[in-house]
C-alpha cells in the first residue's frame, strides 16, 4: 500500500529532476543565465524557453540561437528581440506571445486584443501589434548587420490561445501557435535555401552575441521606454474589438444626421462605434 502511495510522488520527483537537468545543460540557460524556477514561473520567459525547446533540433543542423537580443535603435534606446535563429535559410526573427484566450487583430492596427473569461463576463486586454513589433526589430537588425540577408518574421502564440480573428494581408510575416511552428519553419526554409554558409552563420552569431549580454540597467530602461510609448489606457482611442484606432466620424443620413461619434479605422471590416456622450 505504501508503495502505491509513494510511487506517483517518486515519478513526479524524477520528472522534475530530469526537466531541471535538461534546462541546466541547455544553450538557453547558458545564454540567458536564467534559473529554472525563475523561468518556469515567469509567463513571458517561460514562453521564450518553450519556443526555444520547440526549435532546439535545429542546433543539430548547424543552427545558432540568440535570446533576448537588445539591438540599438538610435540615441540610447534599444529594441528587444525575443529569439533569433540563424540557419542556412537566413535569420528567423521570433516575437513570442505566451498568451491564452481569444486573439483578435489585423496587420494594420496599432493594438491587438486578448479576450479572457472572467466569470460570466469576458475581460479584454490590449497589447501592441506583434507584427509591428517585429517590423521594428528587423529594421534595426538590418541597419546593424548592413547586409541583405533573408529575414523571416514569425509571431508565435501559445497553444493555449485561439487565433480567433486575424486580418493579415501581408505575405512577409507569419503568425502561428507554437504547436504549428515546426511545419511553418520548414515551409519558410524552402523559400530561401542556402542563403547563409556555416561560416556566415558563425560570423553573425559572434557579432550579435554581445547584444544578448546586456547590463541590467539597459534592460530596465528598455522596459520603461516600452511602457512610456506603447501602453494603452482607458479613453486612449483604441478599438476594443480589433485594436484599431478610433476616429471621429459624423452620421451622414437619417434621423441622427450630423451627430458625431467614434468609429473604428478598420470599417467596414470592424463596425465598432462609441457615442461621444453629452
Amino acid at each position: 500500500m505504501q508503495i502505491l502511495i509513494f510511487m506517483p510522488i517518486a515519478l513526479a520527483a524524477v520528472g522534475i529532476l530530469f526537466h531541471w537537468l535538461s534546462f541546466r545543460r541547455s544553450s538557453y540557460a547558458r545564454m540567458t543565465g536564467s534559473g529554472w524556477l525563475s523561468t518556469i514561473w515567469n509567463a513571458g520567459r517561460n514562453g521564450e524557453y518553450l519556443l526555444w525547446r520547440e526549435l532546439r533540433r535545429f542546433e543539430k543542423r548547424g543552427g545558432r540561437f540568440l535570446i533576448n537580443c537588445y539591438i540599438p535603435k538610435g540615441g540610447d534606446e534599444t529594441t528587444e528581440i525575443d529569439l533569433l535563429m540563424l540557419t542556412e535559410a537566413g535569420i528567423f526573427v521570433f516575437e513570442s506571445k505566451n498568451y491564452g484566450g481569444w486573439i483578435f487583430g489585423s496587420d494594420r492596427s496599432s493594438y491587438w486584443t486578448q479576450t479572457l473569461p472572467a466569470g460570466r463576463r469576458v475581460r479584454k486586454e490590449k497589447f501592441f501589434n506583434p507584427i509591428l513589433q517585429n517590423d521594428l526589430h528587423i529594421r534595426h537588425l538590418r541597419e546593424l548587420l548592413d547586409e541583405e540577408i533573408p529575414m523571416h518574421s514569425v509571431v508565435v502564440f501559445s497553444p493555449r490561445c485561439e487565433l480567433k480573428r486575424l486580418d493579415i494581408e501581408r505575405d512577409d510575416v507569419t503568425v502561428v501557435r507554437r504547436s504549428e511552428l515546426r511545419r511553418t519553419i520548414g515551409r519558410l526554409s524552402r523559400l530561401t535555401r542556402n542563403a547563409l554558409t556555416p561560416e556566415q552563420i558563425d560570423e553573425i552569431f559572434q557579432l550579435l552575441y554581445p547584444y544578448t549580454q546586456t547590463d541590467p540597467s539597459v534592460k530596465r530602461k528598455h522596459i520603461a521606454d516600452i511602457r512610456a510609448h506603447h501602453k494603452p489606457s482607458h479613453g486612449s482611442g483604441v478599438c476594443p474589438r480589433c485594436g484599431g484606432a478610433l476616429v471621429l466620424r459624423t452620421v451622414k443620413q437619417g434621423e441622427r444626421r450630423g451627430e458625431r461619434f467614434l468609429g473604428c479605422e478598420n470599417f467596414p471590416r470592424c463596425r465598432y462605434t462609441e457615442g461621444l456622450g453629452d
